[in-house]
């Protein structure tokens, strides 16, 4: 009963794998209008529902929310709207209010214990990026594609070096490279953290191949992903 379990996991790896790099499997996978390569059918349909390259595109209720005159509902909105006064608030209402907005005051022994358990954390190696705190734990999308076009490497997949977890990296070398989602362009926190860890791994003599903007290399087209795809390779070789 094992085995056949392990059989069939193995088939569906195998499967899913093969989804990723065959181009076969691609190519049905691109839409249509933009050349976008979708992760499945089920994504392929909504994309092209709502592709702005498709003439008969439908608007997401998203956009169309953005879009409209809506002006929110609240008693404040309303009394603009229709021209009346700004309602009042009680001197009760706005003691919770106040109460609720102050920020919180810690006391000298707080702010010691709180600084022990992070550099008992920082020691420990068990300190987590802040942003990653808020991230899944699951294997990726972007991750496992990539750790199928890494399989004949001797690439070691989120390896840790002091602070830092590398998407890939080969540790003879000292060479990694990083699957980037948006995050790591548009949040400021993110991208300052990035250029510290950049500088700090380079002092310890890493050196980064590449770092995969993955909403960027999802535009290119199954000759260009190939040809970025065998560049790594030859560079992490």
């Amino acid at each position: 009963m094992e085995d056949n379990k392990r059989a069939v996991n193995s088939k569906v790896e195998s499967e899913t794998f093969n989804f990723v790099v065959d181009s076969s499997s691609l190519s049905r996978l691109i839409c249509r209008f933009c050349g976008k390569t979708c992760k499945n059918g089920n994504s392929l349909r909504n994309h092209e529902r709502l592709c702005k390259e498709n003439p008969n595109h439908q608007v997401s209720n998203f956009v169309k929310y953005n879009q409209s005159d809506h002006k929110g509902c609240n008693q404040y909105t309303k009394a603009k709207e229709l021209g009346l006064p700004k309602p009042e608030i009680s001197d009760k209402v706005r003691e919770t209010i106040g109460r609720l907005n102050k920020g919180k005051h810690l006391s000298d022994e707080q702010k010691r214990k709180m600084s022990e358990t992070m550099k008992r954390k920082i020691a420990e190696g068990s300190f987590v990026v802040p942003y990653k705190r808020n991230h899944s734990s699951k294997v990726s999308y972007p991750e496992k594609y990539f750790m199928e076009v890494f399989k004949n490497l001797p690439v070691k997949y989120n390896y840790q070096v002091g602070l830092y977890q590398l998407d890939f990296a080969i540790p003879e070398k000292k060479v990694y490279v990083e699957i980037d989602g948006e995050q790591h362009y548009v949040d400021k926190r993110i991208v300052e953290h990035d250029i510290e860890r950049t500088e700090k791994l380079e002092q310890l003599g890493w050196t980064c191949i590449s770092r995969v903007r993955w909403a960027e290399y999802q535009k290119f087209s199954a000759e260009e992903k190939e040809s970025f795809c065998k560049s790594l390779i030859e560079q992490l070789k």
